[in-house]
C-alpha cells in the first residue's frame, strides 16, 4: 500500500511539473566551461509543437575574455510571427538584438566576447511548429582566426580560378580571331 502511494505521489508531482514545463520556458544561464564546450538549448517541449505567448531567454557565458560563443540552428520551425533574437552580450534589454532568425532559415551567429544572450518568443496564434533546437559552443580566438583564414583562402582560390579560366578564354578567343585572318593557300604542302 505504501508503495501504491508513493508511486502516486511521484506520478502526481513528476507529471504536473512535466505537464507545466510544456508550456513554460526553462530561463537559465547555460555556462560553458572550457575551449570546445557546447550545450543545446531549445523552445519548450521540442520536437513537439510549441505553446504561445512565450518569451524564453538563455544567458550563454564562456571561460574568459579571450573567447566567442557560436550560435547554430540549422532545423528552425517557426511560426511567421515568431523569432529568435540573438544578442551579442549580457543583456536583451541593454543592447539591439544582433541577428534576428525566423521561419525556416538557418541561424548562426558569433559573439564578439564571452556572452551571448538569445531570446525565443512565439506570439499568440497556436501552431503547429516544432521550434528549434540550436547548439551554443565556445570558439576560441585562434578559432575564429582559422576559420576568416579559411574563409578568405576560399575566395581567393575562387578569384585566382575565375582569372585563370577568363584569361583563357580571352587567349582561345585571340587566337581564332588572328587565325581566321590569316590567309591559308590551297595546298597545304609545306615543301610546295
Amino acid at each position: 500500500m505504501a508503495v501504491i502511494a508513493a508511486s502516486l505521489l511521484l506520478v502526481v508531482a513528476f507529471g504536473s511539473v512535466a505537464l507545466g514545463d510544456r508550456c513554460s520556458c526553462s530561463n537559465r544561464v547555460v555556462l560553458l566551461m572550457n575551449d570546445n564546450d557546447y550545450q543545446f538549448v531549445s523552445s519548450p517541449d521540442y520536437p513537439r509543437p510549441y505553446c504561445p505567448d512565450l518569451d524564453c531567454v538563455w544567458r550563454v557565458a564562456a571561460p574568459d575574455n579571450d573567447s566567442h560563443i557560436q550560435f547554430y540552428s540549422s532545423n528552425l520551425d517557426l511560426h511567421p510571427e515568431d523569432s529568435i533574437a540573438i544578442f551579442d552580450g549580457k543583456q536583451e534589454e541593454e543592447l539591439n538584438a544582433s541577428l534576428t532568425c525566423k521561419k525556416n532559415e538557418v541561424c548562426d551567429f558569433v559573439s564578439a566576447g564571452q556572452y551571448l544572450t538569445i531570446e525565443f518568443i512565439s506570439g499568440s496564434t497556436d501552431s503547429n511548429h516544432v521550434g528549434f533546437r540550436g547548439a551554443v559552443m565556445v570558439l576560441s580566438d585562434y578559432q575564429i582566426e582559422t576559420k576568416t583564414w579559411v574563409y578568405v583562402g576560399g575566395l581567393v582560390l575562387i578569384v585566382f580560378i575565375a582569372t585563370l579560366a577568363a584569361g583563357a578564354l580571352i587567349l582561345c578567343l585571340l587566337r581564332r580571331r588572328t587565325s581566321s585572318r590569316t590567309p591559308r593557300s590551297k595546298n597545304n604542302d609545306p615543301l610546295l
